[in-house]
């Protein structure tokens, strides 16, 4: 399954967890540098995603209202759940290469000039 991003949000709340616990809060929109990383990081991985029903702790959780990401980096892990235009609710999750999961890490957890 292809990942549709006609809807993608323009902006999120990102929320960092460790060990279940919220550690940090901020927010992103479509001007902000970490939203085109995010953007171009879902576009590169787009293809062959699995329909999954397991619940994820979460980790780096992103929200929109239609639209949430978590990264599960121990995992190497995505799992998306999206909104489809006729209102129904979809999991899915696809595993990612360690070193493209790792940007995501190091700019939207470790970095903290982007926060």
């Amino acid at each position: 399954m292809d990942l549709f991003l006609d809807s993608f949000p323009d902006k999120f709340k990102i929320v960092i967890f460790n060990n279940g616990k919220e550690i940090n809060r901020y927010a992103i929109d479509k001007n902000h540098q970490l939203y085109e990383l995010l953007l171009s990081f879902l576009q590169n991985n787009q293809k062959e995603w699995n329909q999954d029903l397991t619940a994820y702790a979460p980790v780096l959780l992103m929200n929109s209202e239609k639209f949430k990401i978590n990264f599960l980096f121990n995992d190497n892990l995505v799992v998306v759940n999206f909104e489809n235009k006729k209102g129904h609710w979809f999991q899915v999750s696809k595993y990612i290469e360690g070193s493209q999961i790792k940007v995501i890490k190091d700019k939207f957890i470790d970095d903290e000039q982007y926060r």
